[in-house]
């Protein structure tokens, strides 16, 4: 999405556009926003881990909505709810008078953070890569974080020659960073002097993102046997009664859930290490469960139990949607094919089996055996043909 694109579709009311500026400015405390737009009406549904704080966030809607200038939309409803509810703790409604677009390069042009990282992330147009940005004695200092390193001699051209373009007064120098998400210590830092040349140079900030460039600079970025890892506890979360099986961490990063030997799952906010909800519907004597995995899609979670069942839930409500059975003993290992179609459960004990069902209508689908010893753990390749189990035995599907 490129600049001017953005601010357009801002003052068109585009509902995309709108929730991306509502989530820059609302994720970094904890709020996610889902925006939708019906006739002249424009719905927005705040989540968090706590119930957002109406008067607040109306407050800051309000005037951000007063300055988009969306001559389409004349009605707000804002609504609020935890994480995990299905209905709104809260909403309120108001009428909107329209002005003017925000103009992010302006905003920027005067140092302001906010803007400049808004400016940065529409350049690298990656939803992978979160930006955060600071001044200190006239450089901006700008760290990038994604589950895989940011590709240096990618981002770091796109940031250089947009800043260069922005021409800001008050910044005189960039230091870039980038490093692996949760790391503390950077795997590489480049720099740039903002002098008068390079600003004659590039006479506009990039409305697409460039291609990558030769950069003359000064960088360090250490090989990976100087690189010390440092790893920290984050987090230490704690609510079961018995010994943890199994943990999986849904595809956008938000939620956790555990597996234990209290015969429950819970699902955790993984930012904040806020239980959201607890499963029961595991029983028996010996019925704990050992692995839990998400699908694809984030929406649907599936657990394995000793109780010999395996069992589909719906994140968002806690919800069982079904039970698969046919194993004869305890189930140790649950995988979900790419496509979120297949589902493949290992077994432990006499059998030894692994058993591939069909996760919409939950009929089986067939048996593989060969192993003699439990199947402690079960994997599907990304094409969705090959499944590998814990013994190191590999199955076509």
């Amino acid at each position: 999405m490129t600049q001017l694109n953005f601010q357009e579709l801002l003052k068109l009311g585009d509902a995309k556009a709108i929730a991306a500026l509502m989530n820059h400015y609302l994720q970094p405390k904890g709020i996610t926003t889902k925006v939708s737009a019906k006739n002249d009406c424009l719905q927005l549904m705040l989540e968090a881990a706590q119930v957002p704080d109406q008067q607040t966030l109306v407050t800051l809607i309000g005037k951000l909505f007063a300055s988009l200038g969306a001559e389409s939309i004349r009605k707000v409803k804002i609504y609020g709810r935890q994480i995990g509810e299905e209905f709104p703790a809260w909403h309120e409604e108001f009428e909107v008078e329209g002005q003017t677009v925000p103009n992010f390069v302006e905003l920027a042009k005067q140092g302001d953070v906010s803007a400049i990282t808004t400016l940065i992330g529409q350049w690298l147009n990656s939803q992978s890569i979160t930006t955060k940005a600071s001044f200190k004695d006239g450089c901006l200092q700008v760290m990038l974080e994604s589950v895989q390193v940011p590709e240096q001699q990618v981002v770091a051209p796109l940031i250089r020659d947009g800043l260069i373009g922005l021409d800001i007064p008050c910044c005189k120098k960039i230091k870039i960073y980038g490093r692996e998400t949760g790391e503390d210590i950077p795997d590489w830092t480049q720099e740039f002097d903002l002098d008068v040349n390079h600003k004659q140079s590039t006479p506009k900030p990039p409305s697409q993102p460039p291609s990558a460039t030769r950069v003359s600079s000064q960088s360090h970025t250490p090989p990976a046997s100087q690189r010390k890892q440092i790893w920290r506890c984050v987090n230490t979360l704690t609510g079961h009664s018995r010994g943890i099986n199994s943990v999986a961490i849904s595809p956008d990063g938000q939620t956790l859930a555990s597996g234990s030997n209290d015969k429950t799952i819970k699902l955790w906010q993984l930012s904040t290490g806020d239980e959201l909800r607890t499963l029961t519907g595991h029983s028996g004597l010996s019925a704990g469960v050992y692995s839990v995995a998400f699908s694809p899609d984030g929406q649907t979670l599936v657990s394995g139990s000793d109780d010999k069942t395996i069992k589909l839930w719906q994140v968002n409500t806690g919800r069982q949607i079904r039970t698969f059975t046919g194993h004869t003993c305890g189930i140790r290992s649950v995988a979900i094919s790419r496509n979120g179609k297949t589902l493949a459960s290992g077994e432990s004990f006499s059998n030894n089996t692994i058993k591939l069902w069909d996760l919409t209508t939950g009929q089986e689908l067939r048996t593989l055996t060969g192993h003699s010893h439990t199947v402690t753990s079960l994997a599907i390749s990304r094409d969705g043909k090959t499944l590998a189990s814990g013994t190191a035995l590999i199955f076509h599907l």
